[in-house]
């Protein structure tokens, strides 16, 4: 078993977005001591471009936290995270970050806000946590338990092609252009002919 087996968090976006730079900054004073308090070993690595020189500065002196900048490939990162942490404490719109891990396969820590609008349940296929305490227990619950690891992975990725793949949106959308064509009224004063 690898020596960093276990052990790797990721958290990926534009890194001057500010709800992305909150979260991290937030996490890395918060969160990540109380996790590496009970697991040393315990890495976060923060890829994506355009961090900030205050996000830098503070991972710079903070024990295991990598931040990468522009990376080519997100690939690779997903592939050797353990687990993806989303703890994003404003912010609207569908999170893309946390349907990349699903897709990817890593089992995800997420807050609320990180899940507002998804198909997303708590011990389902994430854990949902708001406060640092709970982020940290739920983040080193999945660092011990392979088997939620891999429960939570599969769910991930089944929620991802049940619910957001391109075949699932692309039905949905013809639904719903089907239904606009099927009626005689679209709305006050437009009227489709066959």
């Amino acid at each position: 078993m690898p020596e960093s087996f276990g052990r790797r968090l990721l958290f990926t976006g534009v890194m001057d977005y500010p709800p992305n730079n909150t979260a991290m900054l937030h996490f890395i004073e918060e969160t990540f001591p109380i996790i590496r308090k009970e697991n040393p070993n315990v890495t976060l690595t923060i890829a994506g471009r355009n961090p900030t020189d205050e996000l830098v500065s503070l991972a710079a002196r903070s024990a295991g936290v990598k931040v990468t900048g522009f990376v080519e490939d997100l690939r690779t990162y997903f592939q050797a995270a353990t687990v993806y942490v989303s703890p994003l404490l404003s912010g609207a719109g569908l999170k893309n970050k946390v349907l990349e891990a699903w897709s990817m396969m890593l089992p995800v820590v997420a807050s609320s806000v990180s899940c507002s609008g998804m198909a997303a349940a708590d011990n389902r296929n994430l854990l949902i946590a708001d406060s640092p305490s709970e982020f940290a227990s739920k983040v080193l619950a999945l660092l011990s338990d392979s088997d939620l690891r891999e429960r939570l992975s599969k769910e991930g990725r089944a929620t991802v092609e049940r619910e957001y793949s391109w075949q699932c949106r692309g039905a949905m959308l013809g639904s719903i252009f089907a239904k606009i064509v099927n009626e005689e009224h679209v709305s006050p004063g437009i009227h489709l002919s066959a």
